[in-house]
């Protein structure tokens, strides 16, 4: 027993939808991916960006050199994750090849997904070129970034503010308002919607939650 073959037609149209698929998963690989690891590499270093900050001002305040603090933040991958390999990758160029230090954070500054964090890489590098204190810059960066990092807090708890309220409103207030209207319509006996008073309680509000 055979089975009797495809249709051209069924045969043409498997060909063209493995093309399309073929094509977009291509494009998706090539176009958004990048896009999107590049983007979560973004957000990674931004969470700890202003405590790594703090974290080097409080090294180098303490007497330590800037490398120094450096290593040690690059040894706190647990606390500051993506920002402390960053550094780490700073101080283990400048150990294992032939850059120093300076150098080293160049490079890492040219090839940082994180517009904020590669000036202030840069920053450093030009505090350690005009011989300024390096602690001083750290100060004055950890506490912009501090209040750059509260301010995008405050942004963020109002809009859920204005969520929630938006929310209280339409699923909560909303449909009490329209019961109460619907009940006094059928009280005077005026417009009375059975099919909408009992839209609300089985369908409108579990939907809002």
């Amino acid at each position: 027993f055979e089975s009797a073959p495809l249709p051209p037609e069924i045969v043409g149209l498997i060909a063209v939808g493995l093309v399309i698929f073929i094509t977009l998963a291509v494009l998706i690989y090539r176009i958004y991916y990048p896009i999107y690891y590049n983007n979560e590499l973004d957000r990674a270093v931004e969470k700890n960006r202003a405590e790594s900050y703090l974290f080097l001002y409080a090294m180098t305040k303490g007497g330590l050199g800037v490398g120094r603090a450096m290593e040690e933040l690059g040894r706190a991958q647990e606390t500051y994750g993506m920002t402390s390999d960053i550094f780490n990758s700073i101080v283990q160029r400048s150990k294992f090849s032939s850059m120093n230090l300076r150098d080293s954070i160049v490079v890492e500054a040219r090839s940082s997904e994180n517009e904020e964090l590669s000036d202030f890489l840069y920053g450093i590098v030009n505090t350690m070129d005009t011989g300024s204190t390096v602690s001083d810059y750290l100060e004055s960066q950890a506490k912009e970034a501090l209040e750059e990092k509260r301010k995008a807090q405050e942004s963020f708890f109002d809009i859920l503010d204005i969520i929630s309220e938006t929310y209280v409103i339409l699923v909560v207030v909303f449909p009490i308002f329209v019961l109460v209207i619907q009940l006094v319509s059928g009280i005077i006996g005026s417009l009375f919607n059975r099919f909408l008073l009992q839209l609300i309680p089985y369908l409108f509000i579990p939907a809002g939650g």
